[in-house]
């Protein structure tokens, strides 16, 4: 035993050591010595890193360089509301290469249960582009109704708004006698405006007499509405003697946005 010790070094006890650490598995590193100069370029692949589904596992955004994740390392349709952070993005994140849209957002990509109640202020906003804006017409040229004195719906106008709001309805046209007696007795008719079906207003009087024509008062109504479809109309109705409508016309004026 005297002549082991003698014969022992500390480079004999290291060697033994890293036989039996062989032995039992594999090589191991101390902490902090495996570097970027230890790994051969091109060869971590993903079956390398630690599935995410893991404790500690996968990439954190404090291994990634700053600039280094660009469009070719993200897959089409693969971000989804979770992987963003709305207070990480500035705006020198987002492209505005395309001209598709603005940021190159590509058009109807952005729908309204993704933007916040009251983010967006009218600056940010073309009013030209916004269906609040947009008028709903219709126009007939021609309108014979019964001779039995009932109302028929000559126009009409379908719409839907996403909410409530006021809308504006504008409404017009004429009559002419449609089939003149040698009396050149009169024709009288009447026009009713109707809201989803219903009489909405007094009716507007009509009077022609002999091969004239007559215009009808222009109807204007703000009408205040709930969400959903809607229909506003324009009917009319004669007297015995043939009264026919003509150059019928009905907007609709949606006086706030959708």
């Amino acid at each position: 035993m005297r002549r082991l010790r003698e014969r022992l070094t500390y480079a004999n006890v290291m060697s033994t050591v890293a036989v039996f650490g062989v032995l039992a598995g594999g090589t191991a590193y101390a902490a902090n010595t495996v570097f970027t100069t230890d790994i051969v370029d091109n060869e971590v692949y993903g079956s390398d890193v630690r599935n995410d589904t893991l404790a500690y596992g996968g990439l954190g955004h404090i291994d990634l360089r700053p600039g280094s994740v660009r469009a070719s390392e993200v897959e089409a349709d693969s971000i989804g509301h979770s992987e963003l952070n709305a207070s990480a993005f500035v705006p020198g994140d987002i492209s505005r290469s395309s001209s598709s849209g603005p940021f190159g957002v590509s058009s109807n990509a952005i729908q309204s249960n993704e933007v916040t109640d009251g983010a967006l202020a009218g600056v940010d906003i073309d009013e030209s582009t916004l269906s609040g804006f947009d008028g709903h017409d219709d126009y007939l040229d021609r309108c014979d109704t019964p001779a039995d004195n009932s109302f028929r719906e000559c126009v009409s106008v379908t719409f839907e708004l996403g909410h409530a709001m006021q809308v504006l309805a504008i409404l017009g046209g004429g009559a002419s006698h449609g089939s003149y007696t040698a009396d050149n007795s009169k024709a009288y008719g009447e026009c009713q405006v109707r809201l989803d079906g219903a009489n909405k207003l007094a009716p507007i009087a009509m009077e022609n007499s002999g091969s004239s024509n007559t215009g009808m008062p222009t109807i204007s109504d703000v009408i205040s509405l709930g969400a959903g479809t809607h229909t506003v109309a324009l009917a009319c109705r004669e007297n015995p003697q043939d009264l026919e409508f003509e150059d019928l016309t009905i907007a609709v004026v949606e006086l706030g946005f959708d």
